[in-house]
């Protein structure tokens, strides 16, 4: 029973990290896109 809560809390310590970073990819790749040339229709 109290194994349960146990790994409940541990993940909920583990998750943030990794989210946290595919924001960081994320966030990289929209950075990394504006700097390749892009056709501006106006």
């Amino acid at each position: 029973m109290s194994t349960q809560a146990q790994d409940a809390d541990e993940s909920r310590l583990i998750w943030p990290r990794p989210t946290l970073l595919h924001l960081q990819e994320q966030l990289k790749s929209l950075l990394a896109v504006p700097m390749q040339p892009i056709p501006h229709d106006h």
